[in-house]
Order: structure tokens, then C-alpha cells, then sequence
């Protein structure tokens, strides 16, 4: 892809990423609200905080078998929405089973997205270092943490622990819209594709290989005529002219 594509894609995945950080993170600010509106023990905020990881155990494989059999973009956006919907669904229960299920779901749309989107940053740079994208992609969930350890406990204390809840999924669900949308303009057909290297070698030139390599190894030494060149010796010319000759390629057919 383009290089103004591949970046502008990074800034969309770096919203993903970051929304990622900010869902995993919106319980601990909001702990103490929580355990005193469900009369629940540590223990369970505890199982609570957890299950939101505990997928990634479990769907590792899966998701990647996922992503590379719906693409990146599909299973990208999808996982965004589960794991805003999954947090949503949060602040709406009323009892802890049904928290807990909720907050698994958003574990397990994370952790979709998290594999597509990593996918998606290798494709947009493939073929450049991925050095610097990476390490910019990384800081993504750490901003997130930041931004949302430092707004949940004012935006609690005004509201209550479920408008953190709610916005957060919203704002997830929200983001998955704009990402399916976003990429689909970004990585369409002529749009990002960079142009086909003239140099590299095509289907006739690597038929030509072959057949250079066929002449190399082989035992068989025809008997050289006078004032003819023998055909290994026309092979061998190939390569450095980088344009096989046709006498090359019918030796490399039969």
C-alpha cells in the first residue's frame, strides 16, 4: 500500500487499540462503586476484572483462523462491536451472572480485535520496516489506560458507575462503525495498491530459471558441433541477460 494510506490507516487502528485500553481498564476507578451497588466480595470483583482477559486463553487460535479466513476488516470491526456491546450490556444488568456474561463478551471481542488489527498494521507495511509503526501502535493501549483511569472516577462520581459503562461500550460500538467504513475507503482496490514493480521478474523469466538450472545439473553433455553453441551454453547466457531465450524455455517444457 501507498505510504499515505498505510499511515492513515495506523491512525484509525491506533483508535482501536486505545478503545481497547480504555475498556479493559474503566473497572478499577469504578471498583469500590461497583462492590457497594451489587453487595459483591473482592473476590468476585476480582472474577470480574479477570473474566475480561480470560478468552484470550481460550480464542487465541481460533481468532487468528478467524481473521484469516474473513479478513482483517470483517472480523476487525466485529470484534470492536462485541466488545462494545458486551460492555453496554454491562451497565444494563441488573444481577451478577448476567455482569459476568456481559463482561466475558467484551473479553472475547477484544480479543477478535486485537488479533485483526495487529494483522491489518502488518499489511499496511508489508514490505517496509515495522519498526516504527509497531512501537506506535503499542503506545496506543497504554494512552487509553491513561485517559480513562483519570476521567471513570469524576464521570462515576456525577453519574454512577454504569454511565462509565455505558459510554465506554458506546463509544466501542461506535468506533466499529467508523473502522468497517474507514478501512474499506482506505484499502479499496486502486486506491492503496502500489504499483507492480517492472523489475520483478515474471512467469517467463522464472520458466527461463528453471530451465537454466535443468542445463546446470545435468549429466547428459551433448557433443559440442563446429560452429554451433550448445544449448546449456545459450541457458547459461539467460541469466545474465535476465530475458531467457525461447530455445531455453522449449529444453525447460520437454
Amino acid at each position: 500500500y501507498r505510504a499515505g494510506v498505510a499511515w492513515s490507516g495506523l491512525m484509525i487502528l491506533y483508535g482501536g487499540f486505545l478503545g481497547f485500553g480504555c475498556v479493559f481498564h474503566f473497572l478499577p476507578p469504578v471498583l469500590p462503586l461497583v462492590i457497594a451497588d451489587l453487595r459483591i466480595t473482592h473476590g468476585q470483583a476480582g472474577l470480574l476484572m479477570s473474566l475480561f482477559a480470560l478468552p484470550g486463553l481460550v480464542l487465541s487460535l481460533p481468532a487468528g483462523w478467524l481473521v484469516d479466513r474473513f479478513g482483517e476488516r470483517m472480523m476487525g470491526s466485529l470484534g470492536l462491536a462485541l466488545m462494545g456491546a458486551g460492555t453496554a450490556a454491562l451497565a444494563r444488568a441488573e444481577v451478577f451472572p448476567g455482569i459476568l456474561a456481559a463482561r466475558a463478551l467484551s473479553g472475547v471481542g477484544a480479543m477478535v480485535a486485537v488479533v485483526a488489527l495487529q494483522r491489518m498494521v502488518v499489511r499496511l507495511f508489508e514490505g517496509r520496516p515495522l519498526g516504527l509503526p509497531m512501537g506506535l501502535i503499542g503506545s496506543a493501549i497504554p494512552v487509553g489506560i491513561i485517559i480513562i483511569l483519570n476521567t471513570a472516577g469524576p464521570l462515576a462520581a456525577l453519574h454512577g458507575w454504569r454511565a462509565v459503562a455505558w459510554r465506554t461500550g458506546l463509544a466501542s460500538l461506535v468506533f466499529s462503525g467508523v473502522f468497517l467504513i474507514a478501512s474499506w475507503i482506505l484499502l479499496r482496490g486502486s486506491l492503496g495498491k502500489v504499483p507492480v514493480d517492472q523489475n520483478v521478474p515474471g512467469p517467463d523469466a522464472r520458466r527461463g530459471y528453471r530451465a537454466i538450472l535443468k542445463g546446470a545439473f545435468s549429466t547428459h553433455h551433448p557433443r559440442r558441433h563446429k560452429g554451433t553453441t550448445p544449448r546449456s551454453d545459450t541457458c547459461s547466457e539467460a541469466i545474465f541477460r535476465m530475458d531467457p531465450s525461447p530455445r531455453c524455455l522449449e529444453s525447460s517444457d520437454r
